[in-house]
């Protein structure tokens, strides 16, 4: 997911007030100057594309305390400098698409002086690439921080996290509105929509399950939007979605179209 876009975004004077202050921060984090994106990324001979980290996260195990005490170190660092942290993402993601790369992340990182080494930034990458694609979402990056900070107000970290949640709720409530429309056109009842997804009677299915019916019945969602739809179900002890839950948020999408 990508980070949200700074109040402000369009054309006239709050444009140009938002311009300002992403360049401010920009100079802040990285002792650049206006003109010329000052975390443009090296080459990727120097570090590999996407994947690379974990590729090379084996070579040097860490314990789970370097991972929070770095990550600590980047929101205090954020924090000395007076960032926020959405504006902190925008200027790390030095091409615009919402993601960091390897390549960008490494830079990103050099910037703020935390003395960590090559190893070091390919191991704490592929511990925030949680879906193992290669690259951090801003909800990676947000998600991890948030759960290592003492203080969330530390560079309006938990702000950030908060509203950004509370608008993928929003979001994800839209979805299964769509999802229970499409199986009220198709006349199927909220029995027949489990029946199709618990295809063993067990009462539970597990997210992957979940995902793989949801393609098959080809309701015209994205990989996006599955993975949404599947982010939000509370999972229990086995880590699996029970049939209830699901049905619940079958019958209350049904239920809203009505």
């Amino acid at each position: 997911a990508g980070a949200p876009p700074l109040a402000g975004g369009g054309h006239g004077p709050a444009a140009a007030v938002a311009a300002a202050a992403a360049a401010a921060v920009a100079e802040g984090l990285c002792g650049g100057a206006a003109g010329g994106h000052p975390l443009s990324p090296p080459s990727s001979a120097a570090w590999g594309g996407p994947g690379s980290a974990a590729a090379h996260a084996h070579q040097a195990p860490r314990s789970p305390s370097f991972e929070m005490q770095q990550l600590q170190r980047i929101a205090f660092a954020c924090e000395q400098r007076g960032a926020d942290i959405r504006a902190v993402f925008r200027v790390f993601d030095a091409n615009g698409d919402g993601l960091l790369s390897p390549q960008e992340f490494r830079y990103a990182l050099s910037h703020l002086q935390l003395g960590l080494s090559d190893d070091d930034v390919r191991w704490l990458m592929a511990r925030l690439d949680t879906n193992a694609d290669g690259m951090i979402s801003y909800e990676e990056f947000l998600t991890h921080l948030f759960r290592s900070v003492p203080d969330p107000g530390t560079a309006g970290i938990g702000r950030a996290f908060t509203e950004h949640y509370a608008a993928q709720d929003d979001a994800t409530s839209r979805l299964w509105q769509e999802v229970g429309r499409a199986f009220c056109e198709r006349g199927m009842t909220v029995q027949q929509v489990l029946s199709l997804f618990d295809g063993d009677g067990d009462g539970v299915i597990s997210r992957q399950e979940l995902s793989d019916a949801l393609r098959v019945v080809r309701l015209g969602l994205s990989e996006d939007e599955v993975s949404s739809l599947t982010r939000g179900l509370v999972l229990n002890e086995h880590g699996w979605v029970s049939i209830q839950e699901l049905a619940h948020r079958v019958q209350q999408g049904a239920s809203a179209e009505k």
